[in-house]
């Protein structure tokens, strides 16, 4: 990290040799006035406290002193330029024309909160940075988006995978969810349990057995006993479809007292 030091400002050789102290010291204050040319009178004009900071006597203004460098170091922001105020320098003038504002109630009510939110300034944005920033929350935008479809992806080739062990690989895909297929140990090979709407906006609930058969030579599928019973039950609309649910409140559950019991909540007959 680069440390840049930069020099305090200088005056008159007059005003070093007999203000030097004052203005080493920026608790301090040093009183300014100012004089027309060619007159000699003079008015008390407000305050410099150490080398920077001038605060005017009644006024809505504050003035902060920069060195040749400092101008010299202004950086260039869309059409403006900036100058740096070193952190401390900054909460000092704020600290200074808080105090120095008692009889506009209504300023130092905005300094006052703003020093107790700890200096904390809203940033204003040029169109630049604006345009910036929106193409930077678009391209994190697009990003999450890019991200989730080969998330899709992966889980689909792991699908396709798994449908594979079951002879269903280098196939038409069955037309049903593939992302709710579980395997089975009896009757068919996989069933997928899932919902889907109708033309009307209904929302039916989906039941789709799966059994993939290969034969040779143009055979018929083979189909087992067991198959048989339930493709004839089907036929026939001998069909039963149940909802079981057990719930354990973790109440009176100390085993083997406690008993969980199964709850039919659904049961349908076609």
């Amino acid at each position: 990290m680069e440390v840049v030091h930069i020099s305090d400002p200088k005056f008159s050789k007059k005003v070093e040799a007999t203000q030097r102290a004052s203005l080493a010291n920026p608790d301090k204050t040093v009183t300014l006035y100012i004089r027309s040319p060619g007159s000699s009178d003079r008015e008390k004009f407000g305050r410099i406290l150490g080398r920077r900071l001038i605060l005017p006597d009644e006024s809505n203004s504050a003035g902060y002193m920069f060195t040749h460098e400092e101008w010299m170091d202004a950086v260039k922001i869309g059409k403006h330029y900036h100058l740096r105020i070193e952190q401390h320098d900054f909460h000092n003038v704020i600290t200074q024309i808080s105090q120095s504002l008692s009889k506009n109630r209504r300023i130092t009510r905005r300094i006052s909160q703003f020093i107790r939110d700890g200096f904390k300034i809203t940033k204003k944005k040029t169109k630049e940075q604006e345009r910036i920033q929106e193409l930077e929350r678009q391209a994190l935008t697009e990003k999450k988006e890019i991200n989730h479809l080969r998330r899709t992806i992966s889980a689909y080739k792991g699908t396709i995978a798994d449908l594979s062990t079951v002879g269903y690989s280098n196939q038409i895909l069955p037309p049903t969810d593939l992302y709710a297929i579980s395997f089975l140990r009896k009757l068919f090979d996989s069933v997928a349990v899932y919902t889907k709407e109708n033309e009307e906006g209904e929302t039916y609930l989906m039941i789709d057995f799966l059994e993939g058969n290969f034969s040779s030579q143009g055979r018929p599928a083979s189909w087992t006993e067991s198959q048989n019973e339930a493709k004839e039950a089907m036929e026939w609309g001998h069909v039963r479809v149940r909802l079981l649910s057990m719930h354990d409140n973790e109440i009176n559950s100390k085993s083997p007292y406690y008993k969980q019991d199964w709850d039919i909540l659904f049961d349908l007959k076609f």
